[in-house]
């Protein structure tokens, strides 16, 4: 959550808008500006209700004002993916002068994936903008270049930054290095973040950025320290505790990350993310009815702000479970609940074969493979389902080969079956290969690598000394 909601300046807006809202005497008419800072605090922890609620109060004392018009606006626009509605309402703003109408529009535009009619509408608002002096329209290129990084339009971001004079300021620096982590420019990044720290060492974002950067670049521990220093700072930080349970977990922490999943689905109940990380945890420990339960709890959150990514991961784990237990109609749900929410039809069928492997129906299976092979066209996410289905059934010689296809015949795709790759390469006694496919997944995939590969491995092995230790089959 954004610390100026935890700062007492917040605090006490929000009393004032509760005192006002419930019809108080004495208490001060607020601004629309402030009442959409309320609405925007009850949006970041999903209370949808609330939100429209002080948006619509704004709109009655404030008819035609901007503020209160963009955030129903975008609220249409990114939740209910209504670009219609969303531009029915964003005309209604009386002074179509404001920069912020413009700023609206570009944000449904790109919303829509409509990132031509967004850059033509900013394009034109920036050139016609000889009411406002240089500085003015030095902070009109970095707002600009924040709303392409909001809708993670990064190239767009970049192009606005390089408009930039004052490439020293916070603001700048904070987006910049938004671009470098998007381009993979970690060591960039982590400079940038640190000159941040330095003119502001209690600001929490920078020092969870800095752990990201840390994690993305395989420094565990490192990532570990800057997520604890942002927990020195707030205890209760979403962001840091997440990540410290992540960097727990990639060190082989295992209850110790459980309970800082537990913390963060405490602190952030709102996030369905919360419940998948937990949900995978009750899975590692063998609770598979408690991992049912968390996942569809994450379901029914992700679909309320309709996270795509995480409906799909949700539904994904639900199928296989349901349909390791043989229950194929529950199974069937979820994986058209799957399709729904964007996967392509060759993933349900991949899937559907999983399933029948699971339940021994050999033949029904590599027909299922066959049909989501063809019809993907060997996309290499379809097959690398394929491959981790063979290997969970001990279908190993099949596994080596699709997995070995991946990598062969996808470029830079072909990478995230690597570890794989070197993990049936270890079951099938190659081990040549074995430590060629290593050499390459610590270069490319250390995450996954760890993830993949760590139980063959001492219990807290860093994946960096893996080549100087003897791989050794886990005990079941």
């Amino acid at each position: 959550m954004d610390e100026y909601y935890r700062s007492e300046k917040f605090k006490k807006l929000l009393s004032r808008y509760e005192s006002f809202r419930n019809g108080e005497h004495g208490v001060a008419i607020l601004d629309s500006e402030e009442i959409i800072d309320v609405a925007e605090f009850y949006y970041a922890i999903r209370n949808i209700s609330e939100a429209v609620e002080a948006a619509d109060l704004a709109l009655a004392i404030y008819p035609g004002a901007t503020t209160p018009l963009a955030f129903k606006a975008r609220l249409a626009a990114n939740d209910e993916k209504d670009y219609h509605k969303a531009l029915d309402i964003i005309e209604m703003v009386a002074d179509k002068s404001d920069i912020e109408y413009s700023y609206a529009k570009a944000e449904i535009a790109l919303a829509n994936n409509d990132v031509e009619s967004a850059d033509k509408l900013l394009e034109e608002r920036f050139n016609d903008c000889d009411e406002f002096d240089n500085e003015e329209c030095q902070d009109i290129i970095l707002e600009i270049a924040e709303i392409y990084a909001d809708y993670d339009r990064m190239d767009r971001c970049r192009k606005w930054l390089g408009k930039a004079e004052d490439t020293e300021s916070s603001f700048y620096k904070e987006l910049m290095a938004k671009v470098y982590i998007s381009e993979g420019r970690f060591k960039e990044a982590e400079t940038l973040i640190n000159n941040l720290i330095d003119d502001n060492p209690y600001n929490i974002a920078y020092w969870n950025k800095l752990a990201f950067v840390y994690f993305a670049c395989n420094n565990i521990q490192e990532s570990m320290t800057a997520s604890e220093y942002a927990l020195a700072i707030n205890k209760e930080d979403e962001d840091a505790l997440l990540n410290k349970a992540n960097c727990l977990y990639y060190l082989g922490n295992y209850e110790d990350s459980l309970a800082y999943y537990k913390k963060y689905n405490e602190t952030a109940p709102w996030s369905d993310i919360g419940y998948i990380y937990l949900a995978m945890m009750c899975m590692y420990f063998g609770d598979i009815n408690k991992s049912v339960e968390l996942y569809k709890i994450a379901l029914e959150k992700a679909k309320e702000r309709h996270a795509s990514e995480n409906i799909r991961t949700a539904c994904h784990e639900l199928a296989l479970i349901h349909g390791k237990r043989g229950e194929f109609n529950t199974a069937d749900y979820y994986l058209d609940e799957l399709v729904k929410a964007g996967a392509p039809e060759a993933l349900r069928k991949a899937l559907k074969g999983t399933i029948y492997l699971f339940n021994k129906m050999t033949s029904e299976a590599f027909e299922m493979f066959r049909k989501a092979t063809i019809e993907s066209n060997k996309d290499s996410d379809v097959l690398l389902t394929i491959g981790i289905a063979l290997y969970d059934n001990l279908k190993l010689s099949n596994a080596y080969s699709v997995f070995r296809y991946i990598v062969e015949n996808n470029g830079e795709r072909g990478r995230i079956a690597i570890p794989y790759l070197a993990r049936c390469c270890f079951d099938l006694d190659k081990k040549e290969e074995y430590k060629k496919y290593l050499r390459m997944s610590l270069s490319y995939s250390p995450t996954e690598t760890f993830t993949i590969l760590s139980e063959l491995y001492p219990n807290g092995t860093s994946p960096e000394d893996y080549l100087n230790i003897e791989p050794v089959l886990p005990t079941k």
